[in-house]
């Protein structure tokens, strides 16, 4: 018997919509779920091989317990039961004769440290979480809650310029990112691509600038600089939500066209050009990407001038603009951060966590 069951992919973060054909109670074929509103029947090769994954020999869908040396890959399969006891009595002894912050935990970027994770750990009484984060997403996460409480999300399908900044969706973000900017670009959104190399994206650039690597605070810096000299900043906003404006407009002085196009390997022209672009086309959009966050030691103040270009240009929390969907509960959904139990630990491990994200932040 053949049965049609709508689902989603859960390989990686969009949760593309599939159609999971099963055959007596088994999984045969997988294909995009055309009435999916995102991505609308579309499937990455991961995606694609789904049911092989499910059902791959190698893959492992029950506990283990090494029964030989260390090393000599001999196991036996023991019960869910089994393993949870003897791994809580474990922690338990380590926690009694240790304290808590004897356990320490490590991850990936995003896919095992969620609520349940840190949930787990802040009720255990452990600070020690750590993972690759800082060249995934953590500066730009760090920076923008600390900034304006939550991470702007471009809505991308009304924007009226697109800034693709170390960022190329038509690798990383296929199936949504990527016919989205088509999608704007071809209803007459200028796109500009600030990139070292000739990534497709470029070719449908209205400005590409191809970047010495490692520059793009300068030219971030650049920007802001001209957008405050020529008066190109949203007043209203700057007035109403802001603090320190002429702290920044004195930290941003020396950096004039000539200056940033020097270190950028850029033409004067290409600076002002952009930046104009930027600041006048509205609502815009700076998408997030890889590049920024994986430039080491400009990591944290690339994503912090970023936050300021959206925030002077008054592109922050505007129809087409950048969304603050993540900072505030969104009806009955509950939130991270309350999953997370994170008044479980004491307020000093609390602060300690804070310094010691600062101090990764700083290197």
């Amino acid at each position: 018997m053949l049965e049609i069951r709508r689902t989603y992919c859960g390989l990686c973060h969009p949760r593309c919509g599939v159609r999971l054909h099963i055959e007596n109670g088994r999984a045969v074929k997988v294909e995009g779920d055309p009435d999916h509103p995102i991505s609308r029947g579309c499937l990455c090769a991961r995606g694609e091989f789904l049911v092989e994954h499910l059902h791959h020999p190698a893959r492992l869908n029950f506990p283990l317990k090494r029964t030989g040396d260390r090393g000599a890959n001999e196991w036996r399969q023991v019960s869910w039961d089994q393993a949870l006891d003897e791994v809580a009595e474990k922690l338990a002894a380590l926690r009694d004769r240790h304290g808590p912050e004897t356990l320490a935990f490590t991850h990936g970027t995003k896919r095992t440290y969620h609520w349940d994770g840190r949930r787990f750990y802040n009720l255990f009484g452990s600070p020690n979480l750590c993972g690759a984060n800082n060249v995934c997403m953590c500066p730009t996460h760090a920076v923008e809650f600390a900034t304006y409480g939550g991470f702007a999300m471009g809505e991308l399908r009304r924007t009226k310029c697109v800034v693709l900044w170390g960022h190329a969706p038509s690798e990383s973000n296929p199936i949504l990112s990527f016919p989205e900017i088509v999608s704007a670009k071809g209803e007459g959104a200028r796109l500009i691509v600030i990139d070292p190399r000739r990534i497709p994206e470029a070719e449908l650039a209205d400005l590409w600038l191809q970047i010495r690597p490692g520059t793009d605070l300068a030219l971030m810096l650049g920007w802001l600089r001209l957008i405050l000299e020529e008066g190109l900043y949203d007043r209203d906003f700057v007035a109403s939500w802001t603090v320190g404006f002429e702290d920044l407009r004195a930290a941003v002085a020396d950096y004039t066209p000539e200056k940033v196009a020097a270190i950028t390997w850029l033409t004067r022209e290409q600076v002002v050009e952009s930046a104009r672009c930027y600041a006048t086309t509205k609502p815009a959009v700076i998408t997030w990407g890889f590049g920024l966050d994986k430039q080491g030691v400009n990591a944290t103040q690339a994503a912090r001038a970023r936050c300021l270009l959206r925030a002077i240009t008054g592109n922050l929390d505007v129809p087409g603009g950048e969304a603050l969907g993540w900072a505030e509960p969104i009806g009955n959904i509950i939130g991270d951060a309350e999953m997370e139990l994170n008044e479980a630990l004491r307020r000093e491990q609390l602060a300690e966590r804070v310094l010691r994200a600062a101090r990764v932040s700083a290197l």
